[in-house]
């Protein structure tokens, strides 16, 4: 899982009790998938960043595990909700271009997430118009840990819904390879990426 949740509010802990209810409707699994943090402090609604995280450390991981991915500034708006499969490996995350860095030499396929089965909120809470992490990326990412097939959770879209991140660099000055760059993550010994 990779948020920019962070650790104090309770956000974190309603994505994870989604993910556990999902498991419970499986009981025929022997065990339930280990989840593992990728990180929860990606600075809200940096989607950029969070981007250069994922794609960082999702192919660190064995083919086979679901990558859940959640920075969504525009949740609540028309933006696409979207699971995809790329060399092995499975994502569910806001069409933000958050998966940008996914390109179709993976073998990438691309579903939108429009099923209603799969949105599931709390038992006595409706469906949020907020927290799709919870409601539905939650949901499809436990299904898919599980084993469901990927065109079985949402219908079949182009690359093009997962998104794209505008450039990272800019012309400046009059020279023609002068560039401004963009920074996205500063890590904790100070290298600026």
């Amino acid at each position: 899982m990779l948020s920019d949740f962070g650790r104090r509010d309770p956000y974190l802990a309603e994505l994870r009790a989604a993910l556990m209810r999902q498991w419970r409707r499986f009981p025929a699994q022997a065990a339930w998938p280990q989840v593992v943090d990728l990180g929860h402090e990606i600075p809200p609604g940096e989607v950029r960043a969070a981007a250069w995280f994922l794609q960082r450390t999702a192919w660190q991981f064995a083919a086979g595990s679901v990558h859940l991915a959640v920075v969504d500034p525009g949740v609540g708006t028309d933006r696409p909700a979207v699971a995809a499969s790329a060399a092995g490996h499975f994502f569910v995350a806001p069409g933000n271009g958050l998966l940008s860095f996914l390109t179709s030499g993976e073998d990438l396929q691309v579903v939108r997430l429009d099923r209603s089965i799969y949105q599931q909120a709390p038992a006595g809470l409706p469906l949020s118009t907020t927290f799709d992490g919870r409601d539905l990326f939650a949901p499809v990412a436990a299904h898919l840990a599980m084993g469901v097939p990927l065109p079985q959770v949402g219908s079949a879209a182009a690359t093009t819904l997962l998104g794209a991140l505008p450039a990272a660099a800019a012309p400046c000055g009059d020279a023609p390879h002068d560039r401004i760059g963009l920074i996205v993550w500063i890590d904790r010994f100070g290298n600026a990426i």
